[in-house]
């Protein structure tokens, strides 16, 4: 029992001494066009911000987006738009010092199948409990997305339905949009909400927008709470990141 009891207490030590070693990475997202039958390099950051030596492992996973908007990752070659076979990256396995840096480079080619490519390079470091002690192997994980396309990838975003709903004296803004083109879209909202005469009541912008190939985005965003009876107008602004292109439309409407 006593023996057991000094098990537990070694693996919390060393789960402490584990959280001491943190790590990010700079930048945490890459967006590549790349024209076809071309490479392009790059470089990630990796700093250790703590105060205990980090050993690093680079590993490609291909990822996906949940329902929740949630990164979700699957093993390198597991999905049709994998970046594996396409970048190669060095070092792959490296110790950084606390309060140290290590550049890790990388090299990429465009895509040749018309499509873009997803992945995400993490850099993990495990602990694994000393022989005889009570725990599971701990794993942590941090590293930068990637979104590679050729230049000439063609992007296409329908919208099904944009209006304004009314519900339990909110007012939202609906959009219903599907991504039927070959790579994602960055969509941000922007609006001002004015009454018929032209006063501006309100002007925001909501949360970009990430919208994969071939999935949509369905959603509410309030816009106002509890508007006196009367005729409002709401001018909407749709933006594209790394896009000039922009839509811009006017809704009227009226609460009872």
């Amino acid at each position: 029992m006593q023996k057991k009891c000094l098990s537990i207490l070694l693996m919390v030590f060393l789960l402490g001494t584990l959280s001491l070693a943190a790590i990010l990475v700079e930048p945490s997202r890459f967006i590549l066009k790349i024209e076809p039958g071309k490479r392009e390099s790059g470089s990630i950051t990796v700093i250790n911000t703590g105060s205990l030596p980090a050993d690093l492992k680079a590993v490609l996973y291909d990822w996906d987006l949940s329902e929740a908007g949630e990164l979700v990752e699957f093993q390198a070659k597991t999905r049709t738009d994998s970046l594996d076979g396409l970048i190669k990256f060095n070092p792959r396995q490296f110790t950084i010092q606390p309060g140290k840096a290590q550049i890790v480079r990388f090299t990429i080619d465009a895509p040749q199948d018309g499509l873009e490519h997803k992945g995400v390079v993490f850099f993990e470091e495990s602990f694994v409990p000393p022989s005889g002690t009570i725990g599971a192997t701990v794993t942590t994980k941090v590293g930068p997305i990637f979104y590679v396309a050729p230049t000439n990838i063609e992007l296409a975003l329908q919208f099904n339905d944009i209006r304004v709903v009314q519900e339990n004296n909110q007012t939202f803004f609906k959009v219903l949009a599907l991504n039927n083109g070959k790579g994602h879209i960055r969509l941000t909202i922007s609006y001002k909400l004015q009454t018929k005469e032209g006063k501006t009541l309100k002007e925001d912008a909501l949360p970009e927008q990430v919208i994969l190939p071939g999935k949509s985005v369905n959603q509410l965003f309030s816009i106002a709470d509890n508007l006196q009876s009367g005729s409002y107008r709401l001018i909407v602004v749709l933006s594209y990141f790394g896009y000039t292109r922009f839509n811009e439309g006017v809704l009227e409407f009226s609460i009872p």
